[in-house]
């Protein structure tokens, strides 16, 4: 049965458990022990467990490292993400009690011999000693010996497994401690889009697009049919995604659905059209079954084309952000957007929008090679040049006042000759 629907005051010590369905570092696995305790922290149940056997080889070297380390098993509930990992943490899904007869070897493989009982193990062990004693006949083998060799190396293979694991753990806690935020805002894809339309592997994307396409494919019911016991899932799907909000004879009701139930399969949609129309378009190849980015090429080649001013500006920031989705930088996506927000209010308390748009962080629609700094340095030298040019046609001037240029002592003659004319002026009117 599932292990967490058992009450954790059945799950007494000293109880016999067997785990039938259980995951280890992402791989299937059994175990099975004595319960020692019971531990619920924030919500989860773990048990501790006294080995006494599995079928998993990782497990066997972990405890063979260190046989006093007890096992933990958390009992997985509904929707469990089995994140959490370590050397002596197994996910527990499924599980029995042990039976009194009739027990699989595996079970108490690892438990001591009972009274009068032997020990399974040595028996192999010395089955092995013959063994390669038969395959290396010339060799003087001590009994023994190559079974401590091999030992030898499998601890070291454990000690060196468990020293890769810290440095990883250290090195995710040093992402997630804010010390290196450009490095932690990308995230992984099968975290962020596992088992919807956008999940990484293709398989699990074909079986989301398919039950969409099906859930889209079904007819609209009447409305007497939908009151019906036998009314398909589809209708009563339709009337619980906001029937009485929308209408019942509302288009959008089953997009609604299909986006409710199959997260992920529109923009999977959308980007296989993108990709066929750039296909078609601007002849660019790519994987249609892919979920790389492609809406900011899609925009440069078709929506640039069609649209202008802030519409276009729109488009650009809407691509810009699935591009940067697609790539799991949420956080980044985040940014983009406020920084738009902001623009546009700006705009709106009378900003003008070519200095609003600065503070965005979508590239702009044009591009050019040249960079602001090499035309910055470009028009310096020139400026540079015209004025060395000028002084130097300036200072060959005849007749010209020391540290004065020719345009100035004119400018002073011409200041001059208006003066006299209006002293002129000024008399003459005395003199009528």
């Amino acid at each position: 049965m599932d292990l967490h629907r058992i009450p954790l005051g059945q799950l007494r010590p000293g109880l016999s458990l067997v785990v039938t369905q259980g995951d280890y570092f992402g791989a299937p696995t059994k175990v099975a022990g004595t319960i020692a305790r019971v531990q619920v922290e924030r919500d989860a149940v773990y048990v501790c467990l006294d080995l006494t056997g599995t079928d998993s080889e990782n497990v066997l070297r972990a405890h063979t490292g260190d046989k006093t380390q007890q096992f933990r098993l958390h009992l997985c509930p509904p929707g469990c993400s089995q994140i959490e990992s370590g050397d002596f943490l197994v996910h527990a899904l499924r599980g029995r009690q042990t039976k009194a007869e009739g027990e699989e070897g595996w079970v108490r493989a690892l438990a001591p011999p009972r009274e009068g009982g032997e020990d399974d193990l040595a028996k192999l062990r010395e089955r092995e000693q013959e063994l390669l004693r038969e395959r290396r006949p010339r060799e003087d083998v001590a009994p023994g010996g190559d079974l401590e060799v091999r030992q030898q190396a499998e601890e070291r293979d454990h000690k060196k497994s468990k020293k890769d694991k810290k440095k990883k753990k250290d090195k995710t806690e040093e992402l997630v401690s804010g010390r290196k935020a450009g490095k932690a805002v990308q995230k992984d894809l099968s975290l962020l889009y596992a088992g919807t339309g956008l999940d990484p592997r293709e398989k699990v994307r074909k079986r989301v697009l398919r039950r969409a396409r099906k859930l889209a494919s079904r007819k609209k019911r009447r409305s007497s049919s939908s009151s019906s016991p036998d009314s398909s899932e589809t209708s009563s799907s339709t009337g619980s995604a906001g029937a009485g909000q929308d209408g019942v004879f509302s288009e959008e009701t089953k997009t609604k659905v299909i986006a409710e139930r199959y997260p992920g399969d529109l923009g999977l949609e959308t980007l296989l059209s993108m990709r066929r129309s750039l296909l078609t378009t601007a002849g660019e190849e790519s994987d249609q079954k892919d979920t790389s980015p492609i809406a900011l090429l899609y925009f440069r080649n078709v929506l640039a084309k069609k649209a202008s001013g802030p519409q276009a500006r729109e488009l650009l920031t809407l691509a810009t952000t699935i591009d940067t989705l697609l790539r799991g930088k949420t956080a980044l996506a985040v940014d983009i957007l406020c920084q738009r927000l902001k623009a546009q209010e700006a705009t709106l308390a009378g900003t003008h929008w070519a200095v609003a748009q600065k503070v965005e962080l979508a590239s702009g629609e044009t591009t050019a090679l040249l960079a602001r700094g090499e035309l910055q340095s470009a028009q310096k030298e020139s400026y540079l040049d015209a004025r060395a040019k000028w002084q130097s046609q300036s200072s060959g001037i005849k007749g010209a006042p020391k540290g004065k240029t020719k345009g100035k002592d004119h400018q002073g003659k011409d200041d001059r000759k208006d003066e006299n004319r209006r002293d002129k002026g000024k008399g003459g009117e005395k003199k009528g």
